[in-house]
This record gives C-alpha cells, sequence and structure tokens, in this order.
C-alpha cells in the first residue's frame, strides 16, 4: 500500500469511529424523547438539539470516510 493509501486508511477508521460516537451521542439523546412520545413537558428542552448534533457528527464522519476511501482507490493505488 503506498503511504498516502495508509493514511486514508487511518482517516477512514477514525471517521469510523467518530461517526459511531456520534450515532450512540444522538441516539442517547433521541430515545429519550422518543420514549415520553415526544412531549416537551417530560424531556429536557435541550434533547432536541442534542440528538441533532450527534447524528450531524455521524453524517459528517460517513462523509469523511467517504471521501478517504476514494482518494485512496484513485490517487493511493487502492485498498490491499
Amino acid at each position: 500500500m503506498t503511504p498516502l493509501a495508509e493514511v486514508m486508511e487511518s482517516v477512514f477508521i477514525l471517521a469510523w469511529g467518530a461517526g459511531l460516537c456520534g450515532w450512540l451521542y444522538g441516539t442517547r439523546f433521541w430515545m429519550g424523547m422518543w420514549i415520553v412520545r415526544f412531549d416537551r413537558k417530560k424531556y429536557p428542552p435541550r434533547y432536541r438539539r442534542k440528538a441533532l448534533v450527534g447524528y450531524s457528527i455521524f453524517v459528517g464522519a460517513i462523509a469523511v470516510g467517504f471521501v478517504a476511501g476514494g482518494i485512496a482507490e484513485l490517487w493511493g493505488g487502492g485498498w490491499r
């Protein structure tokens, strides 16, 4: 594997880990709202924003993973 492909593999793995953490963070707050059927009186007001932040991190990490994989395939000689 070329040095560029090795770096992109590391970026891909880190993005995967960040995506997992973002998904878990968002789900922790989303499930709290879902359990009380989205009744605003029963869950703290910041839960919606925290869930959105967590899922945004997840989507961003997936995008970074796709870009890292594309760079490794096109300019790094591919995964081996």
